[in-house]
């Protein structure tokens, strides 16, 4: 979070090593999907894909508990936001959906926020700008709510450039 992927993708492969070790899955998930996150925030998105499919293969197949849920979302988020920035819409929109259905059937309004997100800057990548600036006022809507200023920023942001888009 505070911007230096290189150290946090090193941090992260001790917790997942260690997480391994002890035989805590719900650890060494955690430190992979930052892993992957921190390769897609080091612009290496196919890397980051990678990671982040093995991921979701894994929380797919093993038994996670009460946290399976919260992974596949979490996962979904992400896998959206890559395959997005990847130039692959379609598939980005079905992680998105994928979330936004998670996050609907546990209440988990964070998750619910960032899908109405994904969902804006879906549209919007499509030229939909109407769509994309419903799905960005729900995002925003959800942030506000739950006072998650680090969903608040991007969610008026996105939503700015698609009110902007109107006087074009």
């Amino acid at each position: 979070e505070l911007g230096d992927f290189r150290r946090s993708i090193e941090l992260n492969r001790e917790s997942q090593e260690i997480g391994h070790r002890v035989k805590n899955q719900n650890v060494e998930l955690s430190a992979l999907i930052n892993i992957g996150y921190d390769h897609f925030h080091l612009g290496e998105t196919d890397k980051a894909l990678v990671v982040l499919q093995e991921s979701l293969v894994r929380v797919e197949k093993s038994a996670f508990g009460a946290h399976r849920w919260r992974w596949a979302m979490h996962l979904a988020t992400y896998l959206a936001e890559i395959l997005l920035a990847l130039g692959r819409p379609e598939k980005a929109l079905l992680q998105a959906d994928k979330a936004l259905l998670g996050a609907r059937a546990t209440g988990s309004l964070k998750y619910l926020g960032k899908a109405h997100l994904l969902r804006g800057r879906i549209a919007l990548a499509g030229g939909n700008w109407s769509g994309g600036e419903t799905e960005l006022r729900e995002a925003l809507d959800v942030a506000r709510r739950i006072e998650y200023p680090n969903l608040v920023w991007p969610a008026a942001h996105g939503l700015a450039v698609a009110l902007a888009s109107r006087t074009e």
